[in-house]
């Protein structure tokens, strides 16, 4: 496959990617890995600008706050590469991400244009993209864009090779739409610190 490239002019800012929350479905499970290490995972019932409230299965709703929030997936493990929203800017999560098939990372440098870089090769420095090297010193931030998640129902078809009775996953999933999650922001304290549920 060949990487896909383009330069575009951009304006304002980065958007901090807690408007995914309202923009995937709300049928299948969530897993939010909060900053103290343990993790909630369960149903999305509601949200709000500062809250998100999830429904474990056999436990009562869980009303957590936003800021508490460091990373919420659509897998129990709560993987960098299953980030819908993360509350931290971080250069290893955005490694970890690993964009596939027709996932890109849309990066905009601090001359203010912005590329689409489709499979790309993160370094610790850089991200690389055939000839060309995009300096970590010179990007102002990065967001990565991924295919919006499956409902539970989906999920278990595709799982049994029956793409064929989920609209949204036919033709490569051209239906089912994409979410831009901002991974990487030059302004913000970067933070590289491992993490994962462990409570």
């Amino acid at each position: 496959m060949l990487p896909f490239l383009c330069t575009l002019t951009f304006a304002g800012s980065q958007p901090d990617g807690w408007r995914n929350v309202n923009d995937v479905t709300w049928q299948r499970n969530y897993t939010a890995l909060l900053r103290d290490g343990s993790c909630v995972t369960g149903q999305i019932v509601s949200s709000g600008d500062q809250t998100l409230n999830l429904k474990p299965w056999i436990a009562p709703t869980v009303i957590l706050k936003r800021d508490d929030i460091l990373r919420l997936t659509d897998d129990q493990s709560s993987s960098p590469r299953n980030t819908v929203y993360t509350g931290r800017t971080s250069w290893s999560d955005l490694k970890a991400a690993e964009a596939r098939g027709t996932e890109y990372l849309n990066v905009t440098m601090r001359d203010g244009k912005e590329r689409k870089l489709r499979t790309p090769k993160i370094y610790d420095d850089a991200i690389m993209i055939g000839t060309e090297t995009f300096l970590k010193a010179e990007i102002q931030w990065v967001s990565y864009v991924r295919f919006r998640p499956l409902t539970t129902d989906e999920e278990n078809l595709h799982r049994r090779s029956g793409d064929f009775l989920a609209p949204r996953l036919w033709f490569g999933a051209l239906f089912l739409g994409k979410i831009s999650v901002p991974m990487y922001n030059s302004d913000r304290m970067e933070d590289n610190t491992p993490a994962s549920c462990h409570k």
